[in-house]
């Protein structure tokens, strides 16, 4: 699997998935995730426009990332997701554990870099 791209604005560090999350590639996207957690930003935005497949193996890192970042402080969000990964999501139950956004919300909040 190639590296994530990803930018970093001030506190804010927005990740671009892509493709399929699955029990081939997701050791890796969960290490690169966490390190970039490490350099301590306030908000992880993970950008899911293009991602279009997760699995479970995909849902348990997403729950495991989520409960790094509520320890570190780090604000963990889901924005841009696809209806199918959206509707995924929701059926399981997972929106009332994870913040979910459009990217025009996750713009308006946290695009200029500066957190409170």
């Amino acid at each position: 699997m190639e590296t994530l791209e990803y930018t970093e604005k001030g506190k804010v560090i927005t990740v671009l998935l892509e493709g399929s999350i699955n029990i081939t590639n997701v050791e890796q996207i969960e290490e690169q995730i966490s390190a970039l957690m490490g350099k301590k930003p306030k908000v992880v935005g993970l950008d899911c426009n293009e991602l279009k497949y997760i699995d479970s193996s995909a849902i348990a890192v997403f729950v495991k990332l989520l409960k790094n970042s509520m320890t570190m402080g780090i604000k963990l969000i889901f924005f841009n997701l696809n209806s199918e990964i959206e509707q995924t999501f929701h059926v399981i139950k997972l929106s009332s554990f994870f913040k979910i956004m459009s990217k025009d919300q996750f713009d308006k909040e946290y695009g200029s870099g500066f957190v409170f």
